[in-house]
């Protein structure tokens, strides 16, 4: 997951931000979780 935001942000032309990849995968953990979780595993 993180090499993919990675070289997304780089194509971009964003600085490499470890804090913020972190946040932004654990946002999509978090996300596909709960959609298990609402559509019953």
């Amino acid at each position: 997951v993180l090499d993919v935001i990675r070289s997304k942000r780089e194509v971009e032309g964003l600085e490499f931000n470890m804090e913020e990849e972190i946040d932004q995968a654990a946002d999509m953990f978090i996300n596909r979780f709960r959609q298990r979780l609402n559509n019953g595993f």
